[in-house]
């Protein structure tokens, strides 16, 4: 359960406001943990069950809101970008709160908007949204480093606004990441390189974790890899390049307390980049 003082987001609408107008009374499946799905089957005429290892289903969140608007039309155009969300779309939602931070979900509308009109200005509402992946993230940060150095700054420009900026802390090898996790369980980092660059290896020192590329990306080219979902993208057509991808361990996961990530390749180019996209935490 979950409600104001926290500030909920869903997309581009903005559920509370700091004058009361509009506040999410209750929220359920943010605080909870999200369904399991047990693999535990019961003995046939026998007593017990045959031992399996569980796995988290997908996080369902019902929100349940009031609003009031200075006019009916006010009102209205509230209540229809409401409506407005489809079933078709991802959406962020973003929660804030002052004891916790920014926890993040990527969410599907599973029910839409069912308003109740108190009177022509003011209505509640509940609307059933599902995060396929049913972690909560932290805020999203941002760090960059070359096969000769590491590059603290806001690197590359990505088609998306990220919160933070993440360089190398003192002390770490040049061509590293230091990727933050304060929360309970590891996360996938989304990742881009920059060539020019032949052959190159990214490699989590802490866990054994690396992936390499088996070809060379020119210059003014790239490729973004998609850790959790294990996918491999070139260039802005997205093409898919998995066939070049080669692995080792579980895809550069970022565990709980934290970690880091190197860069190296066949050649030393200094324009060659590494960009990643990581969470200050990551919890269930």
């Amino acid at each position: 359960m979950s409600s104001h003082p926290n500030v909920h987001t869903l997309g581009d609408v903005v559920l509370d406001e700091s004058d009361g107008s509009r506040i999410i009374t209750n929220a359920v499946g943010i605080d909870d943990a999200p369904e399991i799905r047990s693999a535990i089957e019961a003995k046939a005429q026998q007593s017990g069950a045959w031992d399996g290892v569980g796995l988290y289903g997908a996080r369902v969140i019902q929100l349940e809101g009031y609003a009031e608007s200075d006019s009916p039309d006010a009102a209205q155009a509230f209540a229809d970008s409401l409506r407005a969300l489809s079933p078709a779309e991802l959406y962020e939602l973003v929660v804030e709160s002052q004891g916790r931070g920014v926890r993040s979900a990527t969410v599907r509308v599973q029910a839409g908007a069912v308003l109740q009109w108190l009177d022509e200005d003011a209505f509640t509402y509940v609307l059933t949204v599902v995060a396929p992946d049913p972690l909560l993230y932290g805020a999203r940060t941002l760090g960059s480093a070359g096969l000769s150095g590491s590059v603290a700054g806001s690197g590359r420009a990505w088609p998306r606004v990220w919160l933070r900026d993440w360089g190398v802390a003192a002390g770490v090898t040049p061509g590293a990441l230091a990727m933050p996790n304060a929360g309970t369980v590891t996360y996938w980092p989304t990742l881009r390189i920059d060539g020019p660059v032949t052959n190159p290896t990214v490699t989590c020192p802490e866990t054994g974790d690396w992936v390499s590329f088996g070809a060379t990306i020119p210059t003014g080219q790239f490729v973004e890899l998609d850790c959790r979902n294990r996918l491999a993208r070139f260039g802005a057509n997205g093409d898919d390049v998995r066939y070049l991808i080669d692995s080792g361990g579980a895809w550069l996961g970022i565990p709980p307390g934290g970690a880091s990530l190197s860069f190296t390749a066949d050649t030393a180019d200094a324009a060659a980049l590494l960009t990643a996209i990581g969470y200050e935490g990551a919890w269930t």
